[in-house]
């Protein structure tokens, strides 16, 4: 279980920098792919919350309403800080336990 929760937080940590980027250059094929492929990871492990705000990012993208992928990236990088945070420390839980 460990090794997943590894992996999952570093594909959060890529996805975040990416989404970043991707908004920081109004590129907003690749903010929607990356809004997408998070959503899918989201929806995976029960993320629900994530997984809502990645879909309205990939539509906003998808728009190219730049004032609402702003908005809602902020959203889903509060999000992401929310679950790792959690993640590292139930992580840190089971290892003392």
């Amino acid at each position: 279980l460990a090794g997943q929760i590894d992996r999952f937080l570093i594909s959060l940590g890529e996805a975040q920098t990416q989404l970043a980027r991707a908004n920081e250059t109004r590129d907003f094929s690749a903010l929607a792919t990356t809004a997408h492929r998070l959503l899918g990871q989201a929806r995976m492990v029960g993320g629900g919350t994530l997984g809502d705000s990645a879909l309205a990012l990939e539509q906003a993208a998808d728009r190219c309403d730049a004032d609402a992928c702003d908005d809602l990236l902020r959203q889903v990088t509060g999000e992401i800080r929310t679950i790792t945070a959690a993640l590292h420390h139930r992580r840190s839980g089971a290892l003392t336990s």
